[in-house]
Parts: structure tokens; sequence; C-alpha cells
């Protein structure tokens, strides 16, 4: 028989493999004949599940391992005084057939004292105290099933607070509102009260010289003077002619300025002046305020808040109808909001609530909190501000949610605050 191999190479005849020329096999390739024993490894016990073991297979066992059904007489070997140290050991009937006598013809009361068995009449037996050697030690029994699970311990002790994030970016400034109309002019308010007298002015100073004044009426005639000692009379000269008028003699210099006199007296104040216009003034609302429901307890996610009641009536025109905030005028509200929750679940769950407009969740309304387990009494508050801006008859509501964990949880109040929502116009 020609066998081909290789395209182009035939061999005819007979053709031995070498062991190298058979692949590897996996075991579910052989499903057919029977193996050699010496092909077969040696095999833990827990692979043997079927069958029964041939007695020289069976290792010596101690006692220990019998721990259930009934062993047969032949098994058990004769026991000598030495061993019966408790218990009943033989019966009546053996009795009877070894010579004993069974009934009290002669009954005594046996008692025992550390290693001293006494008769009622006299006589004891010292007990042997010694025991055998030690038997070898047996082969390892198998291995046991595993035990069960410990219960989980106890949660350790809740890890420090970690260290402050950063600052978030500041939000960008809102635009200003509109102005509001002009209010009326407010009545004129009363007069007010005198001023203080001014404290006196510093004195001036001095002014500059004046313009020369007019030249001043001639002076009187001054006194005629005493007469002179009358002198030698002298030669009669002849008669001279009458000389003119002589000229004005030069103004005299001026005299110095006089002191300044003393300051007048302050005038009377003058009346007060008219009051002006008032200002206009500027819009604004006061705020309502809403209540949550206390002892109410959640068990799912997304589940609708109760909300009590309306404890502050303000001016910013909302109404509370099924749960739901209904806003009555278009504009901008800011909304603040806390709720004290109670964990009832018995493990860690991360949980808390978000406001939503007409169904659509609210960016910056909702606000998470980690509780941990009930046997704890883990109590927490979630709260959170934000605006937002509504046309007239939109509603607000808030609704439970669970990020992770389970939800079991119920709104609580804390130092006589179960939570509520603050509701205010800006604009």
């Amino acid at each position: 028989m020609a066998v081909k191999f290789l395209s182009g190479i035939d061999v005819d005849g007979s053709l031995n493999l070498a062991a190298s020329d058979i692949p590897n096999l996996a075991a579910s390739k052989i499903t057919s004949g029977s193996f050699a024993t010496a092909r077969i490894p040696n095999l833990a016990a827990s692979k043997i599940t079927s069958g029964s073991f041939a007695a020289a297979r069976i290792p010596s066992l101690p006692a220990s391992k019998i721990t259930s059904g009934t062993l047969n007489s032949a098994r058990i070997p004769d026991l000598s005084s030495t061993y019966q140290v408790s218990g009943d050991y033989v019966t009546t009937e053996g009795l009877e057939a070894y010579g004993y006598i069974t009934s009290e013809t002669d009954s005594q009361t046996l008692s025992i004292s550390g290693t001293t068995l006494s008769l009622t009449n006299g006589g004891s037996v010292t007990l042997p105290t010694s025991t055998g050697p030690e038997g070898p030690e047996g082969p390892q029994g198998p291995a046991g099933t595993n035990g069960t699970n410990g219960s989980d311990g106890a949660e350790g002790p809740e890890g420090p607070q970690g260290p402050q994030g950063p600052a978030g970016t500041n939000g960008t400034n809102g635009t200003n509102g509109s102005d509001g109309a002009q209010g009326p002019e407010g009545p004129q308010g009363p007069a007010g009260p005198a001023g203080s007298n001014g404290t006196n002015g510093t004195n001036g100073s001095d002014g500059g010289e004046g313009p020369e004044g007019p030249q001043g009426p001639q002076g009187p005639a001054g006194a005629a003077g005493a007469t002179g000692p009358q002198g030698p009379a002298g030669n009669n000269g002849a008669d001279g002619a009458d000389g003119g008028v002589g000229a004005d003699g030069p103004q005299g210099p001026q005299g110095p300025a006089g002191s300044t006199g003393p300051q007048g007296p302050q005038g009377v104040e003058g009346p007060a002046g008219s009051n002006g216009t008032n200002g206009t003034n500027g819009s604004m609302y006061g705020p309502d305020k809403y209540l949550f429901q206390t002892a109410v307890t959640y068990t799912s996610s997304n589940a609708k808040i109760s909300i009590n009641s309306q404890e502050i009536n303000g001016s910013t025109n909302t109404s509370l109808s099924s749960n739901r905030i209904t806003f009555g005028s278009a504009g901008t509200y800011l909304i603040s909001w806390n709720i004290n929750w109670q964990s009832l679940y018995n493990n860690r769950s991360t949980f808390g609530a978000t406001a939503k407009l007409n169904g659509s969740a609210i960016a910056g309304g909702t606000n998470l909190q980690y509780f941990r387990y009930n046997t704890y009494g883990h109590k927490s508050t979630t709260s959170t501000s934000f605006a937002v801006t509504v046309t007239a008859n939109q509603y607000l509501e808030f609704f439970t949610f669970l990020h992770a964990g389970s939800t079991n949880h119920k709104v609580t109040s804390t130092n006589g605050d179960g939570g509520a929502i603050t509701v205010m116009r800006i604009v």
C-alpha cells in the first residue's frame, strides 16, 4: 500500500512511527478501549467516587475514626478487669453462663475511692494505674470538609475627615434687574433743629496802603512866640520894598494805621431749606416657607416626598397642593431646602433627595449623604440652594434619590426640625 505524506513523496510498504511523531492528545480524544495499569497515575482518594476497595487497600484506622454503626462482637477483644473501670460490660445472662450468682442471696455493696475498690463486709482491692505502651500513630485521615465562613467582623471606626477640597470657580454674575416704577413723592418732613453757632473766622490780613488822600485844610495859626530882648538900636536903614508871599511847604508823612476793632456778634441763623424729593423704591418680595412631613419612611428611589404645610405666606405668590409648590407668577426664584433623615437600612448607603421642575431635575437641586448601618442610629441632613427661572403655573416637587446600597430611610425631626423649603422671588 502506498501512503502519500507530502506532495511528490510516496511510501510503499510498512512504516514505524517514533513516539515523537505522535502529537499530544486531549483526554476527550480517548473514547474507547482500556489503558494498561502502568498508564494510570497514582490518584488521590478524593478521585475515587464509586465501587469498593479491596481489604488490602484500606489502611488501619484508629478507634476515633469509628463514629457510627455497631461493631460485630468478633471484632471486640476479651477485656481484663484493668479496662473495666466504669459502665456495664456483662449482662445477667453472661454471668449465668459462667456459673456466677445473679440474685441477691449474699449481696454486698462495692465502693471506689481513688484506686481502691472496697466491699461493705470488708476486703478491698487496689486497682492498677499503669497503662500499656502507646500504639503507633495511625495514617493521616482524609481532609475534612471546609468549615462555614465566619460572620463578617464589626465595622471599623469611621476614618478621619479628608482635607478640604479646592475652592470652586466663581459663578457668573446674574443680570441686573429692571428698575421698579417710581413711587409717589412723600410729604415734606418737619423742619430740622437749629444748627449750632459756627466758630469765629480768623482775622483777615492787613490791606495794602491806600492812595494818597487830598490835601487837608490849612491848620490854624500858631501861637505868637515870646518877645525877645530888645537889641541895641541899630542905625536906621532905608525902608526896603515889601517881599512876595512864600510858597507852601511839603505835606507831612501819613500817620500809622489804627488797631483792628473787635469782631461784631454773629448774625441770627437763616431758615432751614426745603427737603429734596424721595428716591424711587426698588422691588422686594417676602419669602414663602413650607415644612416637610416627618415620620414618613421611604423604601424606593424616585419616590415623591411629602410636604406637610405652609408656615410662612409672604408676597412671593406660590401655593401648595398634592405635595407640589406652584409658582403663580413668572420670574426668577431662589430656592433653599433641607431634610433630616434617619437610615433604617442594615448596611451602608449613599442616599438623598432631588428637586424637580415639572418632572425634570434642576441643576444644583440634588444633595446626597453617606449613611452607616442602622445599628449605629445614623442620621444626616441633605440640603442645597439654587436659583431657577420659571413661567407662571410651573410647579416644584421633591423626590428620593439612591446612589448606592438600598432605600429604607425615614424623615425624622432633629431638635424639632424635620426639614423645610424656602421660596423667594428675586426678579
